[in-house]
């Protein structure tokens, strides 16, 4: 059964921590992926990284239109010029939004697990 884990709250230091690549996907893996997800969508987020429970790795889960998406070691390897205004919160920071300028498009490359 997964379990809900803890988010750290800004201005925890870990949340700036340089995070390091995912060398083995292992049943350790896999099973945090199941307990993040599980976070995620408990905690109403539409994405979760692993810093934000304290973990250094570069793992990201988004709660997707199709589906939760697993992201190991993800990398942006193009950006759209255009960009657009939306709406934005973070789990680690409760209770606030604020307008974000992002990218239209992006191409991430990333295994799942």
């Amino acid at each position: 059964m997964p379990k809900i884990l803890p988010i750290l709250i800004y201005p925890n230091k870990t949340l700036r921590k340089k995070c390091v690549k995912i060398d083995k996907i292992d049943d350790k893996i896999k099973r945090l992926i199941l307990n993040m997800e599980h976070t995620m969508i408990e905690k109403q987020g539409v994405g979760l990284a692993a810093p934000q429970i304290g973990k250094k790795i570069r793992l990201i889960i988004i709660n997707a239109k199709d589906g939760p998406l697993h992201m190991i070691n993800p990398r942006c390897t193009k950006k759209s010029w255009r960009k657009e205004l939306g709406e934005e919160g973070c789990l680690s920071i409760p209770d606030f939004f604020g307008q974000i300028k992002r990218h239209k498009k992006i191409n991430v490359i990333y295994l799942d697990k």
